[in-house]
């Protein structure tokens, strides 16, 4: 790699061109090449816009699919794959009672609080509606941790009109090595699942808003 440029194959995705910006400030340029020849460059401000398709314009997060890119990695490199899960609970009723703005005013705040929260080897994403997930290297346990004062700030946070809100949130991981990007892909599929099984069964018993399953409980 130049100081000023870096080279990359066509059919490299966008979060690897990501990290080559932000892990060196110096480089302003990547070139595409396939079969040895250019065929095209990426600047930061062409990445910006393209990153820009991948944001939820409502909480500033990324979509579900930068989680799932870091989580590919953890599992290809052979690190712990941790999914953390969480559901806000009765969101639904919030939308119907005090309308769609403090509903949305409400997930911008748990996300602005979720990146708060975040320690190294985190990525964050939002998953679909009021559902958040994040990656994590660190064990389920330590993760438990995580989440625990994720829902405890959640709770304790002022959000619009002092509307109580609160969260479940579903825990699963491991450390498996796969050899195959499809057999990768499965697997995270299934971890995914089972975290969001779990935080459904975190809504059911509100004494214990985080659960953890077990990678082989997974069906």
């Amino acid at each position: 790699m130049s100081h000023r440029y870096a080279v990359v194959d066509y059919d490299m995705c966008i979060w690897e061109v990501k990290e080559i910006f932000d892990s060196n400030k110096k480089v302003s340029i990547v070139l595409v090449e396939k079969e040895r020849q250019i065929i095209g460059y990426v600047t930061r401000t062409i990445l910006d816009i393209e990153l820009g398709k991948h944001l939820d314009s409502l909480t500033g997060l990324y979509k579900k699919d930068y989680m799932f890119y870091h989580a590919f990695n953890f599992i290809r490199h052979g690190k712990n794959a941790t999914i953390i899960f969480l559901d806000l609970n009765n969101f639904g009723y919030i939308d119907k009672k005090y309308g769609h703005i403090a509903g949305d005013m409400i997930l911008k705040g748990v996300a602005d609080i979720l990146n708060n929260c975040l320690e190294n080897d985190c990525y964050l994403c939002r998953y679909a509606g009021d559902e958040f997930a994040i990656v994590s290297s660190d064990s389920s346990n330590e993760c438990k941790l995580l989440a625990e004062n994720i829902v405890k700030t959640i709770e304790e946070y002022s959000f619009f009109n002092d509307i109580s809100v609160s969260a479940a949130v579903g825990i699963t991981g491991g450390r498996i090595k796969f050899k195959e990007d499809e057999e990768i892909l499965v697997f995270l599929n299934d971890l995914v699942n089972v975290a969001s099984l779990a935080s459904t069964k975190a809504k059911k018993d509100i004494t214990t808003p985080v659960v953890i399953k077990n990678i082989d409980e997974i069906a």
